[in-house]
């Protein structure tokens, strides 16, 4: 009996999950099958850990894990590192960097990577925050703005340099905000005690009256309390109309001088995905049914962020867990496909939404109730180490959170060093 071959495209954690689940469904199915996973790096990383990693309440053990963690010694079953150049949907044929790949089945699970942030931010060197290259630079930047404010004699000078601006006031810019000042806060307060903290200040800057979240009231006022306590300048109904290097225009006539800016917003599209010839929403997600197919098509299935099943009242954002039932449902339905038994639908997931509120604390609502302290952060963390794809990959973890509960952190410089080769590489690419 010919293999039927199951190619899977992604360096997301939905890729890692579905992988995950296909390979232990392996050993209950008849029909031999190859799987192959390509990925354009070795690794996945959790992106809802990363406002924790700016406010070094998280290392990267446990954010970033290797894809060959996952990976089972057995026949058929193989990673390529490898760049996926074009798609060929009617022929079946993956072309990469390393060559072209057959395929009798398709999962398509890549990360966002495009979006349009406009005009105003397309010339100037704004950081956002999509990847952990993107996260460990912030943080160099930050220190280093630090280290020559503690330098710096013209108090005006010193004072910008103390200064950093987050633009949206979403769900990422207000974790963003509040684990720039945990950051800011420790590192002046441990290495820099000349420095007077009352010099720290982050702007939170919004185009709308009120913080978006339609959750109970004691959830809004809790956000707005941390935000005051930790003297985020929240600045709402402010239009960003101009930028530059040190500088930001709000409303065309208010001035905010600054050393940093961060844009807060997600990317919101696959490049993948938008070029290929699949059925799209109007973001440029792909569309598939409750059974997580393409639009269309029999043999094609997409998940993750890039995703959209228009039959689901799906909500902006979903946790890990969301993902990992998706994917565990898509791979069910990939075999049954392949033995054409009976699809099995993706239903809707009661899901723990939590907001980081900064170094040791988080909120999060609980059948109606919301709370908000330690011990929801420690609840946060271990939800986020129990969705770790692989039982390697879950030590690991669970190391990196005893590392940040004892206080001790990375060496950031040793992986700041190599994942800069690895971006370069790319580039040259």
């Amino acid at each position: 009996m010919q293999s039927a071959k199951v190619v899977v495209i992604g360096s997301s954690y939905s890729s890692a999950a579905v992988f995950d689940s296909l390979e232990k469904l392996l050993t209950k199915v008849r029909q031999p099958i190859d799987l192959i996973l390509i990925a354009e790096r070795p690794y996945y990383f959790i992106k809802s850990l990363f406002s924790q990693f700016i406010a070094n309440n998280c290392s990267l053990n446990s954010l970033c894990f290797s894809f060959r963690n996952i990976l089972l010694l057995r026949p058929g079953v193989s990673f390529l590192q490898s760049e996926v150049v074009d798609i060929n949907i009617n022929e079946k044929i993956v072309k990469t960097s390393s060559g072209f790949i057959n395929y009798d089945y398709l999962i398509l699970a890549p990360e966002l990577d495009r979006d349009d942030f406009g005009e105003i931010f397309s010339d100037i060197d704004c950081f956002r925050i999509n990847t952990l290259l993107d996260v460990i630079s912030l943080k160099k930047q930050i220190n280093e703005c630090v280290d020559k404010a503690s330098r710096e004699n013209n108090i005006d000078l010193k004072n910008k340099l103390l200064t950093f601006s987050v633009i949206g006031a979403g769900k990422n810019g207000i974790e963003t905000a509040l684990s720039i000042y945990d950051f800011v806060f420790n590192l002046t307060k441990k290495q820099y005690p000349d420095l007077k903290l009352s010099q720290i200040k982050i702007n939170l800057i919004d185009e709308k009256n009120v913080i978006p979240f339609q959750k109970d009231p004691f959830y809004n006022a809790k956000i707005f309390y941390i935000l005051n306590k930790k003297k985020i300048n929240l600045c709402l109904n402010s239009k960003v109309t101009r930028i530059d290097a040190d500088r930001l225009i709000l409303n065309n006539k208010d001035e905010l001088y600054t050393s940093t800016i961060i844009f807060s917003g997600n990317y919101k599209y696959s490049s993948l995905i938008n070029n290929l010839p699949l059925k799209k929403d109007d973001n440029h997600l792909g569309c598939v049914d409750l059974y997580s197919k393409a639009d269309g098509l029999e043999n094609v299935f997409i998940i993750g962020e890039s995703s959209k099943c228009l039959d689901l009242n799906e909500s902006n954002s979903h946790s890990l867990h969301f993902f990992y039932k998706q994917a565990d449902t898509c791979a069910n339905n990939l075999i049954a496909r392949i033995n054409n038994n009976i699809l099995k639908p993706l239903r809707n997931i009661d899901e723990l939404d939590f907001l980081s509120l900064g170094m040791n604390n988080s909120l999060t609502e609980i059948k109606g109730v919301y709370l908000d302290s330690i011990f929801v952060w420690f609840l946060y963390r271990l939800v986020n180490i129990r969705s770790v794809i692989g039982w390697k990959n879950k030590i690991k973890a669970f190391l990196g959170f005893l590392l940040c509960v004892f206080g001790l952190s990375d060496d950031e410089t040793i992986y700041l060093h190599e994942i800069s080769k690895q971006k370069k590489r790319i580039v040259m690419k």
